[in-house]
């Protein structure tokens, strides 16, 4: 038993944190990483040349603030506008919203896990080969204070699934757990000797 609750402890942790890896590997090569104004701007981006053999091409969008800022009264969200453009005509459009939201006590501070966020935009599939106009501005008012915003872009990407890692993390428990419980017990030491009998009267 003993066994069985390692190898289901290794799976859990092949699938909660050898996943995310394996999923690297198999996607395509990044195209490039682009920095973004982090306030409202004017849409700016790269323009790429796309074909249907790059598809599905994924768009990330990520963005960061400072950890240790002191959170105000004011939204704590920052809101993204992407577009992708083709042939003088616009092909998709899709809106992001970041949320920073501090768990901790006092309520003021992010740690660093939670003043980043990254999404995925959006699969691009490319309908023919030419320039691809990638375009991306910020369109909240009065929003998050961001530190750094950045556009990457791959090609042949391959989306995760995000029900993998958290059955993982649960596999693991349940073999560590299931290990411990089934640890094997060493049995009392026992004397074959029989007990000596004492004698009196000599």
């Amino acid at each position: 038993m003993r066994l069985i609750a390692l190898l289901i402890a290794f799976l859990g942790a092949l699938l909660a944190f050898g996943y995310s890896a394996w999923i690297d590997l198999r996607s395509g090569a990044e195209i490039g990483r682009y920095a973004l104004a982090t306030r409202p701007a004017e849409p700016a981006g790269p323009t790429l040349s796309l074909s249907p053999a790059d598809a599905p091409v994924g768009l990330y969008l990520s963005a960061a603030r400072s950890g240790g800022d002191e959170r105000g009264e004011g939204d704590e969200t920052a809101v993204f506008e992407v577009s992708v453009s083709h042939g003088g005509s616009e092909i998709e459009r899709r809106q992001i919203r970041f949320e920073f939201a501090a768990t901790s006590g006092d309520g003021r501070t992010l740690s660093a896990a939670q003043a980043r966020r990254i999404r995925l935009v959006l699969l691009l599939n490319p309908p023919e080969e030419g320039a691809y106009r990638i375009a991306v501005a910020r369109s909240d008012g009065e929003g998050a204070e961001l530190q750094s915003a950045v556009l990457s872009v791959r090609r042949q990407a391959i989306v995760p699934d995000e029900r993998v890692a958290p059955a993982g993390f649960l596999l693991l428990v349940i073999g560590a757990v299931a290990f411990v419980l089934f640890r094997r017990r060493k049995p009392a030491k026992t004397d074959p000797r029989p007990p000596r009998s004492h004698k009196w009267g000599r």
